[in-house]
């Protein structure tokens, strides 16, 4: 689970680093810890919008290959919204449960 999580991280310093949009690998992790969110009831909403958030890269990392247009480049900037409002979420999530996600550890 912990390189399912650091494989859409990794996107964001592609992208910063190289300036170049879409990694198939880091959308792939992406979509692996959506899988596993959607598994869990509390977490379910959470894996539906970064399943989405990263559908939408990893179509966009597909479709880069051929001739650029300006669908193409809106989805994939939609999609790096997405993606960063899923990260918030996923550190604010937790966070706003404190009770129930204490009660869950403590056993």
């Amino acid at each position: 689970m912990g390189l399912a999580i650091l494989l859409p991280l990794a996107a964001i310093a592609v992208l910063l680093a190289t300036g170049l949009e879409g990694r198939s690998g880091p959308m792939d992790g992406g979509l692996v810890l959506s899988d596993l969110l959607v598994c869990s009831r509390m977490f379910r909403p959470l894996g539906y919008f970064g399943r989405a958030a990263n559908l939408l890269l990893l179509i966009g990392d597909f479709s880069t290959a051929g001739a650029r247009s300006a669908l193409v480049t809106s989805l994939v900037a939609f999609g790096y919204i997405l993606l960063i409002v899923w990260f918030g979420w996923i550190a604010w999530f937790p966070m706003s449960r404190p009770s129930t996600i204490a009660a869950r550890w403590s056993g």
